[in-house]
């Protein structure tokens, strides 16, 4: 496997397991999609969706998941991009 492998499947572990974090509170209640900040929330879910979606290989195919020092989601970066 290429260091690029490595770091790929690294990103896309990461963001799986960010898609799941960020969903707990809104399976746990999801009135919580009634509010400004539950809508925030899904939007960042489905960003991550997209971004591992749009993995290299696939026909759109530049979508990567990038987040910043502390983990915090800021959408996504297109590798070409970064």
């Amino acid at each position: 496997m290429t260091p690029e492998q490595r770091e790929l499947l690294g990103d896309l572990l990461k963001a799986l397991s960010r898609i799941e974090r960020k969903s707990q509170p809104l399976l746990a209640d999801p009135s919580l999609l009634d509010s400004e900040a539950g809508q925030d929330a899904l939007d960042v879910i489905c960003m991550q969706f997209m971004a591992v979606g749009e993995g290299p290989g696939l026909p759109r195919g530049t979508g990567v998941v990038r987040t910043n020092a502390s983990g915090d989601d800021h959408g996504v970066a297109q590798a070409a991009g970064s």
